[in-house]
């Protein structure tokens, strides 16, 4: 539940004008709430905490290469 009302506060605040700021801080509650509702048992496969924060890094990486294209990104 938490999740869902974070991604859907993230979707609405993406809708508004000058959300920029906004929307940013928005998805990375959603992201929060995602990593903090996953249990930490790894038999869970994809949707256990490493794994999810594993693919929330990646994302974050991914972002700032499309963001910045010129920067060098170091992980």
């Amino acid at each position: 539940m938490l999740r869902q009302r974070a991604e859907d506060l993230a979707r609405y605040l993406a809708d508004q004008a000058d959300a920029d700021d906004l929307g940013e801080h928005a998805r990375v509650l959603a992201r929060a709430a995602d990593l903090a509702t996953c249990p930490l048992d790894q038999s869970a496969g994809e949707e256990n905490a490493y794994a999810v924060y594993d693919r929330l890094m990646a994302d974050a990486v991914a972002r700032l290469i499309d963001d910045y294209p010129t920067a060098n990104v170091m992980v």
